[in-house]
């Protein structure tokens, strides 16, 4: 763990996260703010939904916070109790650590924040780097875990080489850069305007983790839940048949889906996913 400058400027810090606080006050269901204090800082939890209800853990994306979850609110807490962590070192409300993603720093992390929650059981769904995220804590702790949904995840396989060439050379032209590299990672999806901007402005003041490492097979191996995987087959950063034929061969009890001419963004599957979790 290791605490560091992620963003360009205080003054950019403080731009992202008003931001964000503007998106929070738009939430369409009543929201409750926690903190919880681990050993690797702070992180920031977004509540909503039936408290009775069945937990389901949401862990969004590298260079995004829990707001990514907005559009897909209401839905999910027709039928769970939603809690969205802040991933640290991200640009949201947790501590701005960045973990050692090579050791089992994620995973305890997790298991830290849910102990604080008094989540003791929980449904988990993770996008990209929160796919990552909950792939090690699934492995790490998988008798805590009802069932597990991964969303193009990260640390299966590794991220094509194309596209970080194409990002580094992007990051010198500045704010054309910028929108060069949006574009590719959005690709077809039909994303919100706002959505678009946002992912821009925290382009414009943040320095993003640029790989992660993949996972080990006998980490991988140890995750025992029922997994669904959603990826679109035109992934820019990674290769969404190589994850599904990986994760095939290791897991015991995984389904996973392709989504024909979809990116690395993956929008609007609330559906399937409450139809798996409640298989």
């Amino acid at each position: 763990m290791k605490t560091q400058q992620i963003y360009d400027t205080p003054q950019g810090q403080e731009i992202l996260l008003q931001k964000y606080d503007e998106i929070l006050s738009a939430w369409p269901l009543p929201l409750e703010k926690r903190e919880i204090n681990t050993s690797f800082g702070r992180a920031f939890v977004l509540a909503w939904g039936n408290p009775h209800n069945t937990p389901l853990v949401l862990l969004h994306g590298s260079m995004s916070n829990s707001s990514m979850w907005i559009g897909e609110a209401v839905e999910y807490a027709k039928h769970f109790r939603l809690y969205a962590i802040d991933i640290p070192g991200e640009p949201g409300h947790s501590d701005p650590v960045r973990l050692d993603l090579r050791s089992p720093e994620p995973g305890l992390w997790l298991d830290q924040v849910l102990n604080g929650l008094h989540i003791s059981s929980t449904n988990l769904a993770g996008i990209s780097m929160g796919g990552f995220f909950a792939l090690r804590y699934a492995s790490a702790f998988p008798e805590k875990i009802k069932k597990l949904v991964l969303l193009c995840p990260a640390g299966v396989t590794s991220q094509r080489l194309s596209f970080l060439w194409k990002a580094i050379k992007f990051i010198v032209l500045g704010m054309k850069g910028t929108e060069a590299t949006t574009r590719l990672v959005f690709g077809n999806t039909n994303v919100p305007e706002e959505t678009i901007a946002y992912t821009r402005l925290i382009s414009s003041h943040f320095t993003p983790v640029l790989a992660i490492p993949n996972i080990p097979d006998k980490i991988l191996t140890k995750v025992k839940t029922p997994t669904l995987l959603i990826a679109g087959d035109k992934d820019v950063l990674l290769d969404s048949k190589k994850t599904i034929n990986r994760l095939t061969k290791l897991l015991t009890d995984f389904q996973p889906v392709l989504l024909p001419g979809i990116g690395h963004v993956i929008i609007d599957q609330s559906q399937r996913v409450i139809t798996f979790l409640q298989e």
